[in-house]
């Protein structure tokens, strides 16, 4: 079952792309190398004027926090085993971070320019209201400090798309339903059998994707970079003596069409210095 659901890592290989080493290690079962030092799971507020960007604050969504349980049994191992996790309110971006908003880091001198390419969004005037994607972890961390933010943790990430408040583990952004057209993915119907989708969707297209709290994207559109290094699960939380260099992605992409791999629970990583046609980010803050 899960030899069918990495089709698409494979197909990088056919059209001529180089697959991640970390992505190829689970298509074989294997786990990232482990580093020598314990995990970085999350970075510190960072500090600075409001003044130094424009004021993102107005797209984040408030999240109040509480106690949810992280993980699932459906899924690939490392989503095992489930645990409860219990966080502080914290502020999530609504959308990923946008074109746009990126070239305004770079023209600033805070941001350098992210890669360029058939799929990647930068260079490309019309497009400034889809995801930046093509940028490595430190660009997608140089960001978030530049607009007085940073990264999600991998468990504000899976609160926001499962939980975020409300009743219930939602196994999807939107609830348990399987998906159709809620997101942008290639597993939509209309898109298979001519030639897919050929990149990103404007942020926020696809409002029956949203979660109760209002998030958007949190599944499909680009894989989203996380603070979190990859260390398997424990009962309470982490086995820190088995974490990897590599850092968590969340939510799937546009270049996904299996349902298994948009759900909130599932995880994948990637070398921080990688940079990727389906992956971005969006920012978060600590609640004031």
């Amino acid at each position: 079952m899960w030899a069918k659901k990495w089709r698409w890592v494979v197909g990088l290989v056919v059209v001529g792309l180089v697959v991640p080493s970390a992505w190829a290690e689970r298509e074989k079962g294997k786990k990232p190398k482990a580093s020598a030092g314990a995990p970085d799971l999350g970075l510190k507020q960072p500090v600075g004027k409001l003044s130094r960007h424009p004021d993102f604050t107005e797209m984040m969504v408030r999240l109040e926090g509480g106690t949810f349980r992280m993980g699932s049994e459906e899924g690939a191992p490392d989503e095992r085993p489930v645990h409860q996790v219990t966080l502080k309110p914290f502020w999530l971006d609504i959308t990923e971070v946008t074109v746009a908003a990126y070239q305004a880091c770079v023209a600033a001198g805070a941001c350098s320019k992210p890669d360029e390419g058939t799929w990647c969004n930068w260079g490309k005037n019309d497009w400034k209201d889809h995801p930046i994607n093509c940028v490595d972890w430190e660009q997608a961390t140089q960001f978030c400090r530049w607009a007085n933010k940073r990264l999600p943790t991998e468990e504000e990430w899976e609160y926001g798309a499962r939980q975020g408040g409300r009743e219930g583990d939602r196994r999807y952004p939107w609830g348990d339903a399987e998906p159709s057209n809620q997101l942008c993915w290639n597993g939509e119907g209309n898109d298979v059998g001519k030639g897919g989708r050929q990149g990103t969707c404007p942020v926020g297209s696809y409002l029956m994707g949203n979660t109760p709290t209002r998030l958007r994207d949190m599944a499909g559109n680009v894989w989203e970079w996380t603070s979190s290094a990859y260390c398997p699960y424990t009962d309470s939380g982490y086995d820190v003596g088995k974490c990897g260099t590599s850092r968590i992605l969340r939510g799937g992409s546009w270049y996904n069409y299996d349902a298994a791999w948009v759900r909130g629970a599932v995880r994948s990583w990637f070398t921080p210095s990688y940079r990727f046609y389906n992956v971005g980010f969006r920012c978060a803050r600590g609640a004031i």
